[in-house]
């Protein structure tokens, strides 16, 4: 039995043996394979993995990965004059990390002083960078900024063409030295830095306007109201390092920004900034500032005040235009200056309010003809003055001892008589009165484009419908005991002459991307209708007899040419108070009054030197109008009525849920050119609203929505010949109407499925065509092609 264990264990014994030896041959073939492995790696991939230990040495715990700024995009007026670009300009980085790790001292002293010479410093100066303990561990410190392309180029031709192989030992040839180690050594420590320089090339141009953007990034004007679309995308550079010491570059470009397209002209522009300037010097004023406007679209064409600055030096006071400012400048306080440069920055026609005067009795005489309170061939009698609820408020013609007696309504405005507006508003009634006051704008931001709008609805500033008691009514109706901005004043002007519409003024007209394709496009935008064509049509001629030798705005007249105008002068509120002495004198005047295109209004703050009251504005104005006049060859007028207004218009068709295909068919056939916003096959809305006078060739906007209907994608045809053009539109199952200039120069017009050889030829294109490419319109929609 004995003998039988024994047997066992030493079978045990064996087979554990055998199995230690099994273990320990997978253990050396693991190893082995382990080994065989590691000998991969190193031979194959050693390199790679030496680079990420170099990279990590070199980078330590620093960031090297930077954001590289966008071009900013550009921003030009109507006629493409740059008014605000970027410049691509470099930042040169110092990498002392990398400088600090050659070996010979005498190499880094070089390079010192090849830097210093390249870059016009002292060579003591980078040596204190490079020395400094704080920057022992870095790669990125910036040693010169704002560098120009031209100016870096050169030091990397410098560099390329080997030109200071001396720096080294000799022991290698000129180009050797190009080609190695300075290339190896120098692009080592030092790189450029992409960065952009916003540069405004008209200095003061719309200054308020265009805006400017501080190093704090504080930002002003149109800069702050379209950064998101200026800004671009900022792109991602990485700077790593080979194990021969050289550097390696990954990198996501920036993405430029969009380009702004404005209404402004610089031309107008200038003519307002002129005259501005001229007025602020000659009355003493606080300020003086103009806006030119298109009354029908809305588009500002010139917005200016005085004083101003140069928006490449905003923070700079010997580059502004206040002489007062300057002189005073060393006598203030942090906060004073502060304040005095927040003054200048701030656009002043949307943001400052101010009590309108007389330019707002147009608003009522408009109202109460409107609502039927008054008639055209109604009289009023001025004694100089009229008594309200026991207090006698007076006309201003009464200061010199005079009355304005019996008069029409005409005659009522042309007078600026406040006896008679206080009649009129006494009859509407405050309600009446509060309403017509909102309808026009007064109280509401007019949503333009520019930051910092005021809407002026505080109640100290604007009087509630509770407050308008009899003689704060009154006093209301001559533009006094309530404020508004010079774009609310102007804007709601616009509507009294216009036809009847408020209109949203606006500045930037489009938006490109960098290649210059359209993103999108502004067009005029109603903000709602507030009185007639009819009621619009007999306040022209009224403003008319305004700017005439007899009116206040005598000093407005320029011979040859209707114009409509009001006078203002305006009591202002300095501490919630009336002051002595502190006036707004105003003057609003618009050209031809037969057809208005152009709408202005000056404004002198706070004269300090003698005046002609509310007339001292309009020989301001004056000046600018008649060069819009020469600038765009304007012809004479001839004598208007309120039924000359009315030649050669018809009356607005009602297309409101009409289809698309009916309504271009039906403007097609009245000689109107269209164009069409939002996409769809429904029209949803108009402007011109129904019923309003509009004459051929006027521009109507129809707002689409979609009933869910296919719709087509209209082509690009412009460019083509029209049997081409007529090609490409049947294949986007759409219909067009093609109109050309015939052998007498007058325009005709034929459907497309009438065949005429003239619109054949060869040297006949398609110019212009409605609607614009891309948009989605009803099938069969019928386009207006516009052939040359």
């Amino acid at each position: 039995m004995l003998n039988t264990i024994s047997q066992k264990n030493s079978a045990d014994g064996s087979r554990l043996r055998k199995r230690m030896a099994l273990i320990r041959l997978g253990i050396c073939f693991l190893l082995l394979t382990l080994l065989i492995k590691i000998a991969y790696i190193k031979i194959v991939n050693g390199d790679i993995f030496e680079k990420y230990a170099i990279i990590h040495m070199l980078n330590g715990s620093d960031n090297t990965e930077r954001v590289l700024k966008p071009v900013r995009g550009f921003v030009y007026d109507r006629n493409n004059h740059e008014l605000a670009v970027s410049q691509t300009v470099y930042n040169i980085i110092l990498d002392v990390k990398v400088l600090n790790s050659l070996e010979a001292p005498e190499e880094k002293e070089k390079i010192l002083n090849i830097t210093a010479a390249l870059l016009g410093r002292d060579p003591n100066d980078l040596r204190q960078i490079a020395d400094d303990p704080r920057n022992a561990n870095s790669n990125y410190v910036k040693i010169a900024l704002g560098i120009s392309y031209d100016k870096w180029s050169e030091i990397k031709q410098c560099i390329d063409d080997g030109v200071y192989y001396e720096v080294f030992t000799g022991q290698m040839t000129e180009k050797e030295a190009g080609d190695a180690k300075l290339k190896r050594f120098y692009l080592n420590c030092v790189h450029e830095e992409m960065d952009t320089y916003r540069e405004y090339p008209r200095e003061t141009f719309a200054a308020q306007v265009i805006g400017f953007i501080r190093e704090n990034d504080d930002i002003f004007g149109l800069e702050k109201s379209y950064n998101a679309d200026l800004s671009g995308k900022p792109g991602r550079q990485f700077r790593a390092y080979s194990a021969e010491g050289y550097p390696e570059t990954d990198e996501t470009p920036a993405v430029p920004g969009h380009t702004l397209v404005t209404t402004l002209d610089v031309n107008i522009q200038d003519f307002a900034q002129e005259a501005t300037d001229k007025a602020l010097t000659e009355y003493a004023a606080q300020r003086a500032a103009m806006i030119v406007m298109d009354p029908n679209k809305g588009e500002v064409l010139a917005m200016a005040q005085s004083p101003s600055f140069n928006s490449n030096k905003a923070n700079n006071i010997d580059f502004f235009t206040d002489s007062w400012l300057k002189s005073s400048w060393d006598l203030m306080t942090d906060e004073q200056k502060s304040d005095a440069l927040y003054e200048h920055w701030i656009n002043f026609n949307v943001s400052t309010p101010f009590e309108p005067g007389s330019i707002f009795k147009p608003i009522v005489v408009a109202a109460a003809l409107e609502e039927g309170v008054i008639s055209p061939d109604e009289t009023f009698y001025c004694s100089g003055h009229k008594t309200v609820s026991g207090r006698e408020i007076s006309c201003w013609i009464a200061e010199s001892g005079g009355a304005h007696g019996t008069q029409t309504l005409t005659q009522a405005v042309a007078n600026s008589c406040n006896v008679a507006l206080m009649e009129i508003a006494e009859k509407m009634g405050r309600d009446l009165f509060y309403k017509y006051r909102g309808d026009f704008g007064y109280g509401e931001k007019t949503g333009i484009d520019l930051p910092g709008e005021n809407a002026v609805s505080d109640p100290w500033l604007m009087f509630s419908l509770d407050q308008l008691n009899p003689v704060e009514l009154a006093t209301s109706s001559f533009g006094q005991g309530f404020s508004s901005t010079a774009i609310q004043a102007i804007t709601s002007f616009s509507a009294v002459i216009n036809g009847g519409y408020l209109v949203k003024p606006y500045v930037v007209s489009q938006i490109r991307d960098y290649n210059g394709n359209v993103l999108e496009e502004f067009k005029p935008s109603l903000v709602r209708r507030v009185i007639s064509e009819d009621t619009s049509n007999k306040l022209r001629v009224m403003l008319n007899a305004v700017v005439s030798p007899e009116g206040t705005g005598r000093n407005a007249v320029i011979e040859g040419y209707n114009i409509g105008g009001k006078t203002g002068t305006g009591q202002q509120i300095s501490n919630k108070s009336y002051e002595e002495g502190e006036l707004m004198l105003s003057f609003i005047a618009f050209l031809p009054v037969e057809n208005p295109r152009y709408i202005a209004l000056a404004l002198i703050d706070r004269p300090r030197e003698s005046t002609e009251g509310s007339a001292s504005a309009a020989p301001m104005l004056r000046e600018v109008l008649e060069k819009i006049i020469k600038y765009k060859n304007i012809p004479p007028s001839e004598e208007v009525n309120a039924a000359d207004i009315d030649d050669g218009s018809m009356p607005m068709p009602n297309y409101t849920e009409a289809s698309l295909m009916d309504a271009t068919q039906s403007l097609n056939s009245l000689g109107l050119d269209y164009s069409c916003a939002g996409e769809g096959d429904i029209v949803k809305s108009q402007f011109p609203t129904a019923d309003a006078r509009v004459t051929p060739g006027s521009e109507i906007i129809l707002y689409l929505r979609s009933s869910g209907a296919e719709l087509a994608v209209v082509p690009d045809v412009t460019g083509l010949r029209p049997e081409d053009a007529l090609t490409a539109v049947y294949g986007a199952e759409l219909s067009a109407a093609v109109v050309y200039t015939s052998d007498d120069g007058g325009w005709e017009m034929t459907a497309d499925a009438t065949p005429v050889p003239a619109i054949t030829s060869a040297d006949r294109s398609v110019y212009k065509q409605m609607p614009e490419p891309g948009q989605k319109v009803q099938k069969g929609a019928e386009l207006k092609l516009k052939v040359s």
